[in-house]
C-alpha cells in the first residue's frame, strides 16, 4: 500500500519534471493555474504522467476536483483505494 507521502512526492516530482517549478514552491493548498501558472498543456502532459505513474486512470468527472497538490495526493489515494 502506497501511503501519503509517497503519493505526494511522487506528484511533486512529476509535476516539478514537466513544469520546471521548483519543489519548494509546490504548497498543498496552492492552485495550479491561478497560483503557480501551470497551462492547460502541462495539466495534460500531468495527468498522463499520474495515469501512467499509478497505473489508474483519472476519470474525466473527477478532474475538476484536482486543482491543487492536496486535492490531487486526495484523488490518487482514493483511486489506489478503490483498485484494491
Amino acid at each position: 500500500m502506497v501511503n501519503d507521502e509517497q503519493i505526494s512526492k511522487e506528484i511533486r516530482s512529476i509535476i516539478c519534471e514537466i513544469t520546471e517549478l521548483p519543489d519548494e514552491k509546490l504548497k498543498g493548498h496552492l492552485k495550479f493555474v491561478d497560483d503557480l501558472g501551470i497551462e492547460s498543456i502541462m495539466a495534460v502532459e500531468i495527468l498522463a504522467s499520474l495515469e501512467n505513474k499509478f497505473n489508474t486512470p483519472i476519470p474525466e468527472e473527477r478532474l475538476m476536483e484536482i486543482a491543487t497538490l492536496d486535492q490531487t495526493v486526495m484523488l490518487i489515494k482514493d483511486l489506489l483505494s478503490n483498485q484494491e
